[in-house]
């Protein structure tokens, strides 16, 4: 659109190109296409892509129940996975999606991949400080000083 206001100033090609950072042939290219068929024609496109299994409706539907707990969707545990997320979306909404992909789905609806730390229910965190305090030095291996050693593996060195 720069192009084409500079080009009616009475600009070169050349000069439209040094003014805007741009080569020649972009900006003959850019004059061309809105002379022949407007100015319209230069407005940027947006990129078709796929259209989204999940309606806008339904996504945040699938927000809510995920924030809800899995419990709450019928599971044992509170712990999401991709076969759960994707069982659920079956179910609820009749759309298949394939495991690999929802990580890009999750991410699109403000979720991130979290781990579960594993720790046994029983641990009890004093005992083990405790153990580490008053046990582990006891038990540690102690480093053992180096002694010099003579460039020969028969013969031990003298001091």
């Amino acid at each position: 659109m720069q192009a084409v206001a500079l080009d009616e100033q009475g600009l070169t090609p050349d000069e439209i190109a040094e003014v805007l950072d741009r080569s020649k042939r972009a900006v003959e290219k850019w004059l061309h296409l809105a002379r022949e068929h407007g100015v319209e024609a230069l407005r940027a496109k947006p990129h078709a892509g796929a259209t989204p299994r999940l309606t806008v409706a339904q996504r945040e539907d699938l927000r809510e129940r995920l924030l809800a707990g899995a419990r709450a969707a019928g599971y044992d545990t509170e712990l999401w996975t991709r076969p759960r997320v994707r069982e659920l979306i079956q179910k609820e909404y009749g759309v298949t999606y394939h495991v690999c992909y929802l990580s890009d789905l999750l991410r699109d609806l403000g979720f991130s991949c979290q781990k579960p730390q594993r720790r046994p229910r029983e641990r009890n965190q004093a005992v083990v400080d405790g153990w580490v305090a008053r046990d582990w030095p006891r038990i540690k291996k102690r480093r053992v000083a180096a002694r010099p050693t003579s460039c020969s593996s028969m013969k031990a060195v003298c001091c």
